[in-house]
C-alpha cells in the first residue's frame, strides 16, 4: 500500500500543479479573451497529455511489480513442493530402514 500511496500523491500532486499553474497563468496574462481560451486550451491538451502520461507509466509501473510478486510466489510454492516430495521421499527411506 505505501507504493500506491505515493503513486496516488504523486498524481494528485501533479493534477493540483497544472491547475494552480493555469489559474495564475490566467490571472497574470494580458492577454484578450480569445487568446486567453486559446491558452487555456492547449495548457488543458497539454495537462490531459501528460496525466495520461504519468497514469500509463504509473500503471506499467504496478503491472511489473505485481508480474514479480507473481514469480516469486509461483518460485516459493514450487519450492514448498519440492520440499514436501523430499521430506515424504525421506520418511519412505527411513521406514524403510526401520522395517
Amino acid at each position: 500500500m505505501d507504493n500506491q500511496s505515493k503513486i496516488l500523491n504523486t498524481m494528485t500532486s501533479l493534477i493540483t500543479g497544472a491547475i494552480i499553474g493555469l489559474t495564475i497563468g490566467l490571472l497574470t496574462a494580458p492577454k484578450t479573451g480569445e487568446e486567453s481560451r486559446e491558452e487555456i486550451k492547449e495548457k488543458i491538451t497539454d495537462s490531459k497529455d501528460k496525466i495520461k502520461e504519468s497514469a500509463t507509466n504509473t500503471r506499467k509501473q504496478l503491472e511489473d511489480k505485481l508480474s514479480v510478486k507473481d514469480s516469486r510466489d509461483k518460485a516459493l510454492e514450487n519450492i514448498r513442493e519440492s520440499v514436501s516430495s523430499l521430506s515424504k521421499e525421506l520418511d519412505d527411506v527411513i521406514q524403510s530402514l526401520n522395517g
